[in-house]
């Protein structure tokens, strides 16, 4: 009887312990590498806080935002979710405004916590929705350093201007006696719909403009539009023979990281993320990392995009302590910033940025680190749909539209979604 009464006693206080554990839940969409990394943020987290556990669930990130509403309603929705720069999540009642929570001094806190200039962007209305965890720049080029050296170029002077990324892109492209293409030097227009949208948004952002303005008008300057675009079909017509043919090699060869990996794409425009994602795939890949080259005579302009974040549902039971989770796995030293460092990106904290560590982890950190400085505010980015904008140029590329009657038609398109509040 003793031993069936002790027995009894330990289920009660096993129980009691699992009980009073308090358990958090957070959705996000790193797959892949990524996956393993949340999983340590998260469990340093819980060493952090004794008695809390985190459960965490991964999604595509580009359903997140429509699963989150269908949660709320349902009252199901979890303690922490990211999200991306997405107001009209905050809007629809998805999201708690940050700064209305009662969050000690949450004010200062979050001042501390991140550029000012971010705080700015994702602000509306004086509301905030989300802690951005990372900004993304896309005015960065990737190149292979040993084909480089085989071309006789200097591997450490890569091209700064336009007209020398031709004259480097000429160099560097391969074609077979019949003329098709071996190699590609570089393509600036894109190979996808996201890859197109971004380079139109930086190509003009290098040029002083935007595809919408800070006062929220679409495409300022129209005709620099069209001057640009015409610019990015004719470079890729003139290197490859046709700016469509140019984004079609590219695909056939498995996308800019095959061809990259294979010898097939020389150099590569892109985002910061793409140096994380080239070494994770080839660890021994010669990689060259620059600024992309800019216009020339024109100075060097870049941009932030405040990406990835997360935001508290509505309906979450603890808020403070959802609290203290969101800014671990945004900010913290040993959580979100520890994150962004594994992979070579850009913090949105000034301290994670500045931390020695991230020279060691990253060879060409100081570019990262000139990208941020020379960045200007030109818009408010990612509020939109870049699909559209991406489609916009593929019916250039294709010769389906002239480049100006395709950005007439984005014109009406990023009207039309300003209106609707996405």
């Amino acid at each position: 009887m003793k031993k069936i009464l002790l027995t009894l006693l330990v289920c009660l206080l096993i129980g009691t312990t699992a009980s009073a554990e308090k358990v958090l839940t957070l959705w996000h969409g790193w797959t892949g590498t990524r996956t393993a990394l949340v999983r340590e943020v998260l469990d340093r987290f819980e060493a952090a806080h004794p008695g809390v556990k985190v459960v965490d669930s991964v999604y595509d990130p580009n359903q997140l935002g429509e699963r989150l509403i269908a949660a709320v309603v349902a009252g199901v929705a979890p303690d922490v979710c990211m999200v991306g720069n997405d107001p009209y999540l905050g809007e629809k009642g998805a999201l708690l405004a940050l700064n209305e929570l009662s969050v000690t001094n949450y004010g200062a806190e979050l001042a501390d916590l991140i550029y000012p200039s971010v705080l700015d962007q994702v602000t509306y209305d004086g509301q905030v929705y989300y802690l951005p965890k990372l900004m993304g720049t896309h005015h960065l080029i990737y190149y292979n350093r040993d084909l480089f050296a085989e071309a006789g170029l200097d591997p450490d002077q890569p091209p700064t201007t336009h007209s020398e990324l031709f004259t480097v892109a000429q160099r560097l492209t391969q074609k077979s006696p019949d003329g098709n293409l071996m190699m590609l030097g570089v393509n600036v227009t894109g190979h996808g719909a996201m890859n197109r949208a971004y380079n139109l948004l930086t190509y003009l952002e290098q040029w002083g403009s935007t595809l919408i303005s800070l006062d929220d008008e679409p495409l300022p300057d129209f005709q620099r539009a069209v001057d640009v675009l015409t610019w990015m079909l004719d470079f890729d017509q003139r290197l490859a023979g046709n700016a469509a043919e140019s984004a079609n090699f590219i695909n056939r060869n498995g996308g800019y990281l095959q061809a990259m990996i294979n010898d097939r794409l020389a150099m590569f425009t892109g985002a910061d993320y793409a140096y994380y994602e080239i070494m994770s795939n080839s660890p021994t890949y010669p990689i060259g990392m620059a600024l992309r080259p800019r216009p020339d005579g024109e100075p060097i302009r870049t941009s932030v995009d405040p990406a990835w974040g997360y935001g508290i549902p509505a309906g979450t039971k603890d808020v403070e302590l959802a609290w203290e989770l969101l800014k671990w796995v945004a900010v913290a030293p040993e959580g979100g910033a520890w994150f962004i460092q594994q992979q070579g990106r850009v913090s949105t904290s000034p301290a994670a940025n500045a931390d020695p560590i991230n020279f060691e982890l990253h060879p060409y950190w100081p570019v990262i680190i000139s990208a941020v400085e020379h960045s200007v505010v030109l818009s408010r980015r990612g509020v939109f749909d870049m699909n559209v904008v991406g489609s916009a140029v593929e019916r250039a590329m294709k010769g389906e539209e002239a480049p100006g009657n395709a950005l007439l038609k984005l014109r009406e398109e990023l009207q039309f979604l300003l209106e609707e509040g996405r």
